[in-house]
């Protein structure tokens, strides 16, 4: 009897046991079945998306190899079978596109021959690749292995921020203010730079603002004028760089902006120099037009009320408009705008504290002489405005200031016109007040440098007429008031004919 209960325990256990591991096993398969399949990978015309594209031609030899991992901008987290569109430019100017996806670790791969310059890499649908990222640097890279280029992806989703302006020290709202939102691009290295024009908006009587924009980073930054003083003294709030990838609340507290003083002098002579002093943090977020004493109108008044008038070039104004903590100063002398001197990496917690003296045509400035002379003779033009604009700075901590990199002047009787300050680049050359685009030209940085400009200067030319020719007779010299005349309405005219002649100074011209 007591060996048959004994069988039976042990039975009773067994079982038990096997009903147990049965239940823990249960659940597991249960999970199994209802788990979510994997994501598919993306396709196009049927068929998946490779992760890695080819731009060279088969069998070529030694091509390169760019490698990256794509990621979501401000987060960090992978992005797998991320659907993009890698564009190449080759030498010839041109493109050839490719769709591809990165695969299941967030891992692509794109291979390069050798006559591809430029590659710029899309994204599909809500997302966006931002320009420092899109943009591969092939010139900056040696391809001795497989070179590295992440990309960082942000969503088109909108999100909203918004918050409330204060006056520091005073708690008060700052009624009536304006906000400003500008769009950053976040290069690799850290830095960043405004693309597009900001978003404005004006607080209410509370100070409240908002803004509903599309997830990234943005510089934002407010500006109030106390009206309340004579003055109008302005204050300014600057938050440089927000993270917005989520709908958010942000704070603002402006305060009275510095005052900056000195004097503009010219460094041939030491004399002071009227003119105008421009701000720059960037192309949006800048202060114009503040002028230097000319000598002769009165730039304050004492406690009595009596004018005071400054030496020329003598300045003082409050800064308002841009970061304070970087910007750079333009300074052009008044009735020359061929002229200017770009002064950066400002601070002004080194400049509130002492006079500056800041100084114009000095030796380390760039000089470049521009002569516009016809094509066929290289015969000078002369009183043609010219106009130049840079495209592009090789300084690349100018990049924020290329819009300020502007001037103009007319050509002398030689065909010559001075242009004095610019920086190393490519700039545009135009004329007749800039409805003309004559040419690009590279500047260097030499000190002393002399570019010519040839071009054809287009006339009219009558209908052909089946009258006997007149006898031949000597072309009638017109006035040199009447050929600037009419070399400016060629100039400005469709067709791009070549002049007659034209006799140097003379200007023996042919009605």
């Amino acid at each position: 009897m007591h060996s048959s209960r004994t069988h039976l325990c042990i039975f009773c256990a067994l079982m038990a046991a096997l009903i147990g591991l049965m239940l823990a096993l249960g659940p597991l398969h249960v999970l199994a079945d209802d788990a979510p399949p994997a994501k598919p990978r993306p396709m196009k015309d049927g068929k998946v998306l490779p992760n890695s594209v080819a731009f060279a031609a088969e069998g070529e030899a030694t091509p390169r190899r760019i490698q990256g991992a794509v990621s979501m901008l401000g987060g960090g987290d992978l992005l797998g079978g991320f659907r993009m569109l890698a564009l190449a430019k080759f030498d010839d100017n041109t493109n050839q596109t490719q769709d591809f996806a990165s695969d299941d670790k967030g891992r692509y791969w794109i291979v390069l021959g050798k006559r591809v310059k430029e590659l710029r890499v899309y994204a599909y649908g809500d997302y966006v690749i931002p320009d420092s990222w899109s943009t591969v640097p092939l010139p900056s890279m040696k391809f001795e292995k497989d070179e590295t280029w992440d990309l960082k992806v942000r969503p088109n989703a909108p999100v909203e921020i918004k918050g409330r302006v204060t006056i520091k020290g005073r708690g008060m709202p700052a009624e009536l203010g304006n906000v400003y939102l500008a769009p950053l691009d976040v290069r690799q290295d850290g830095t960043m730079q405004v693309f597009d024009a900001p978003l404005q908006t004006r607080c209410d009587n509370d100070g409240r603002y908002s803004f509903r924009v599309p997830a990234g980073y943005y510089r934002l930054w407010a500006v109030w004028a106390d009206r309340s003083v004579r003055e109008w003294p302005h204050y300014i709030g600057l938050d440089r760089r927000v993270e917005l990838f989520a709908s958010m609340e942000r704070n603002l507290e402006v305060s009275l902006g510095p005052v900056i003083q000195g004097r503009v002098t010219d460094a041939r002579d030491g004399k002071g120099l009227p003119g105008r002093i421009d701000l720059y943090t960037n192309a949006f977020l800048r202060q114009l037009n503040n002028t230097t004493s000319d000598g002769e109108m009165p730039d304050e008044e004492d406690e009595n009320g009596k004018d005071i008038t400054w030496p020329a070039g003598t300045f003082k104004f409050r800064v308002f408009n841009v970061d304070t903590e970087d910007f750079a100063a333009v300074i052009r002398p008044r009735g020359n705008n061929a002229s200017l001197r770009v002064i950066s990496g400002l601070n002004m917690a080194d400049l509130e504290s002492r006079p500056l003296d800041w100084k114009l045509y000095t030796e380390d400035q760039i000089v470049v002489d521009l002569r516009a002379q016809t094509r066929d003779r290289a015969l000078p033009i002369f009183q043609l405005d010219l106009s130049l604009e840079a495209t592009r700075l090789d300084d690349k901590s100018l990049a924020n200031l290329r819009s300020a990199f502007t001037v103009s002047g007319y050509t002398d009787d030689n065909g010559l016109v001075r242009f004095t300050g610019l920086a190393p680049g490519r700039y545009n050359v135009y004329a007749e007040q800039q409805s003309l685009l004559l040419a690009e030209i590279t500047v260097t940085a030499e000190r002393r440098q002399r570019i010519a400009l040839d071009y054809d200067i287009p006339v009219a030319v009558a209908p052909s007429s089946t009258k006997t020719a007149p006898p031949a007779r000597k072309p009638a010299r017109w006035s040199r008031s009447r050929c600037r005349s009419a070399a400016r309405w060629a100039l400005s005219s469709a067709t791009h004919l070549r002049a007659s002649r034209c006799a140097r100074r003379d200007w023996a011209c042919f009605p």
